[in-house]
Order: C-alpha cells, then structure tokens, then sequence
C-alpha cells in the first residue's frame, strides 16, 4: 500500500515545467508583434490621448545572484564578470531608446535628466540612492542602476516577510521612501499635467527554482531523490518588469511596492496603490543568447555536497526532513553580456510601449 500511494507523489515531483516556462525570445524577432504575448497592464483605459509623461525613476536592477529558497530547499546562480561601467552604459542605453521610442510614438518624457532643477524633484535626489546600490532582496542580491544624474528608490530588503506584502510597505514607508517620494510623484504630476511614471526592468543570469521541502520517511526520501533544484539558463528581463503610472489624483499615502499573490499559481497583480495604470511583463522575456565563452559552473561546496548527498539517507533512515543547497557560478563575457542584455531590454521595452501605445490610442490589446 506504501507503494501505491506513492506512485502519485513521484509523477507529480517528475511532471515537466509548463510548457510557457521554456520559451525562448528570439532576439531577430520584432518585439511589438509580441507585445500580446508577453505583456498584460491594468487600468490602461485611463491612458486613453496619453502625450506626456514624467518619469522621476527609471530603474534597471541587474541580478548579481538569483536565488530560490524553499523550505529546506534552496539553489543560487552566481553572476560574475559584470561592472558597474557596463550596466551604467547599459542603464543609459535602456533610458535613451525609451525616450527615443516614446518619442517616434508621439509622447513627450520629462525625465530625470529635465528634472535636475524641478523644486519637486528634490526629494527623490536626496532620498533616492545613486546607481550602484546592492540590496539583497526575497529572491536575489542586486544591483540598482538609474540613468546617469538619476536616483533609484522603492528598494526592497531581505528583512520583508514577502515582498508584495506588508513588510515591503512598511520596510520602505519608513525607511526609503519615507512618504516623501509619493508627494513627490504627485507634486511632479500636477506641475507638468501628465501622470508619473516608473520604470522597472530586472534583468536576471537564470531562472532558479528550489525543489520541494524533503520531510521524514519513506515519501521524504522520494522527494529528497527526486527534488533538486531547476536551473533553467538564459539571460532574462524578468515578468517583475513594468511601466507604472501615478496620476495627480493619486492618494499620497498609498505606496505599496508591486502588488501580487498566488492564487491555485496564478498570479494575481494589484497596482491600485503603487499607481493608476500599469502594463507589465506578464511571463520573462528570456533568451538563449550566450553570454559567456563558459559553461555554468557548479560551485556548491563540499560539505553542502555532502550534505546533499546524505539528505535521502536522512529523510529515510532518521526521519529528518533532508534540504539541499546547489550553487552555480556564470562568469560573463563582457563584450557578449553587453551586447545581449541591450538587445533584450530594448526588445522589453518595446514590447512595454506597444501596449502602452495601444492603450493611449484607445486601441483593443493584442489577443
């Protein structure tokens, strides 16, 4: 009977990934031919005529370790080989071709590098962070880059119980935000007639999943067996990634970060507090595109190898529950990441401003 009732458990823990999980973009593609497939916005009806837009932050978070942590669980991929020069260069490039794109559609950006003087600007230069800001965040180390002369905010850290829920709010009310940066927005919003607009893109090295929690005896042994973690390769500008947008009328004292909750694992998004309107990468836009002349490394330790290694034996033999802990290191190529992470953002972005530029024209979204 033992047998038995495990057999539904190890079809379960050997299923394949959604099929939506392994799809790659290909960089030759145009991306505003795709814009219905990988992106989704909400209240985009109040866009409708939209020509102008200020833009206090744009912000490019790059992922210097993506991780994923279960309960025992948990496996990290380590990036190297990237510095600050490359993804400041990258972050200018992302912002002058967001500008640029805005523009050929007709839509005016008064951006950080026009705000410099605003008095309303002058709380996100002194409560901002320059570019250049590591935080470890629920599922990554980053770092945080805004166009030259420009500021990032809203940061997240570790310290938060989840990073769509209250700790995020109350983490950064108080800390980073201090209720002074949406005063700001709004500030800026009515001075210039035209909603604020936040710009997030995160780039990630890999997607990293942690394998299920191993509990004790036999059915905890298959999973420490079976579970293990899920390291998918390919550079990505993550679903995290969206264009949001605060209008005059906004309440100033809603800032909750970037809403979402799983429900039956969908996610569900809410931006009714961060902004009025938003269009959002609904799955990653992820490419095959090397960015190294190197094959990931495995650089867990010994003794976590070991570890691993005793985590069935554990599970069964002593009826601990067995975790596992795997860590890779990807050490870019320079000139290849360079070269991919500016296609690929450019290829987000444009994929963003398509839905935006549907919106604003009061045209239907893409099926």
């Amino acid at each position: 009977m033992r047998h038995i009732h495990l057999l539904p458990l190890l079809l379960a823990l050997s299923a394949p990934v959604h099929a939506a999980d392994d799809r790659y973009f290909d960089l030759k593609a145009a991306p505003e031919s795709l814009a219905g497939e990988y992106t989704d916005g909400e209240g985009l009806e109040k866009l409708a005529g939209l020509k102008r837009v200020v833009v206090p932050q744009f912000r490019v978070e790059f992922q210097t370790r993506a991780e994923s942590t279960g309960s025992n669980n948990s496996a990290y991929v380590n990036l190297t080989g990237v510095d600050d020069a490359l993804m400041q260069r990258l972050t200018d490039q992302a912002y002058a071709g967001f500008v640029r794109d805005l523009a050929a559609a007709g839509v005016e950006v008064i951006g950080p590098d026009k705000l410099a003087e605003a008095p309303e600007y002058e709380p996100v230069l002194r409560v901002g962070k320059p570019s250049g800001e590591t935080l470890e965040t629920k599922d990554s180390i980053s770092r945080f880059f805004a166009p030259t002369g420009g500021r990032v905010y809203q940061l997240l850290r570790r310290t938060d119980e989840d990073r769509q829920g209250i700790g995020s709010g109350f983490a950064t009310a108080f800390a980073d935000l201090q209720k002074e940066l949406p005063k700001a927005e709004l500030a800026l919003a009515k001075k210039y007639d035209a909603p604020s607009l936040k710009v997030l893109l995160t780039v990630s090295p890999a997607r990293v999943k942690a394998g299920a929690q191993a509990g004790g005896g036999l059915i905890g042994a298959a999973v420490a067996m079976l579970s293990s973690a899920e390291v998918k390769p390919g550079l990505a500008v993550t679903e995290e990634s969206r264009l949001v947008f605060r209008s005059a009328g906004h309440s100033e004292n809603d800032f909750k970060l970037f809403g979402g909750k799983r429900f039956f694992g969908s996610k569900v998004r809410d931006f009714t507090e961060e902004g009025d309107s938003a269009v959002y990468l609904k799955t990653d836009v992820r490419v095959a595109d090397p960015i190294s002349h190197k094959e990931m490394q495995d650089s867990t330790s010994g003794y976590r190898k070991v570890s691993n290694a005793l985590a069935p034996l554990m599970a069964l033999g002593l009826g601990a529950s067995g975790g596992k802990h795997k860590e890779y290191t990807l050490e870019a190529d320079p000139a290849l990441f360079e070269q991919v992470a500016a296609a690929e953002i450019q290829a987000a972005s444009r994929m963003l401003i398509a839905r935006f530029r549907q919106a604003s024209d009061g045209k239907p979204a893409n099926p």
